[in-house]
C-alpha cells in the first residue's frame, strides 16, 4: 500500500522475518540416531487409534494475518495496512524507511543501514509498528492486546485531530 494511502489513517506495519536471516538458538537434536539415514516409507494401517487434529497454526505469520483481518473487520477505514517486502532493493528500501521511522517514534535516533537493518530485522521478528512506534517487537500479542493498542492510537489520533 502506498504511504499516500495511509494518511490520516492508523497505520500498522507488519515486518515478517528475512527469509535465511535469524538466530539459531540451538543445534538440532536428532532423537533416535537409528532413524537417521532410514529410507524405508511409513505404512498406514486402517487400524489406527490415534487422530491428530491442528486446531491452530504455529506459524507466527499466519496469526498475524489473522489479528490483522480481525483488526479490519472491528477498524475498518480507520486503519491502514503495510507489509514490509525483502523480495527487491525498492522493497528493501522502503522497509528500512518504515523500521527507521518506527525507531525514531519508539525514541531511538538509531539509524540502520541495510546491513543493521538485516541484523535488527534477523533477531527481532516478527515486528508490528502502529503509527510508527514498535508496538509488539519478537512477540505476537494475543487479541486483546491487539486490538486495544490500535483502538488506543486511533483515540489519541482522533483527540489530537480535534484540538
Amino acid at each position: 500500500m502506498k504511504d499516500d494511502e495511509c494518511i490520516e489513517k492508523v497505520t500498522i506495519t507488519v515486518f515478517p522475518p528475512m527469509s535465511g536471516i535469524g538466530i539459531v538458538e540451538a543445534d538440532p537434536v536428532v532423537k533416535d540416531e537409528d532413524a537417521c539415514g532410514d529410507t524405508t516409507a511409513p505404512v498406514v494401517t486402517p487400524q489406527a487409534d490415534t487422530v491428530v487434529v491442528k486446531l491452530a497454526s504455529s506459524d507466527p505469520m499466519e496469526k498475524i494475518s489473522q489479528l490483522l483481518e480481525q483488526a479490519q473487520v472491528k477498524f475498518g477505514e480507520n486503519i491502514c495496512i503495510r507489509w514490509a517486502g525483502y523480495e527487491t532493493p525498492e522493497k528493501i528500501d522502503d522497509a528500512m524507511e518504515w523500521l527507521n521511522a518506527a525507531l525514531r517514534g519508539s525514541g531511538d535516533s538509531t539509524v540502520l543501514d541495510e546491513q543493521g537493518f538485516s541484523a535488527f530485522i534477523g533477531a527481532s521478528a516478527p515486528i508490528i509498528s502502529i503509527n510508527n512506534r514498535l508496538s509488539f517487537v519478537g512477540m505476537i500479542p494475543n487479541e486483546s492486546q491487539f486490538l486495544t493498542r490500535i483502538a488506543a492510537t486511533i483515540r489519541i489520533v482522533d483527540e489530537g485531530s480535534t484540538s
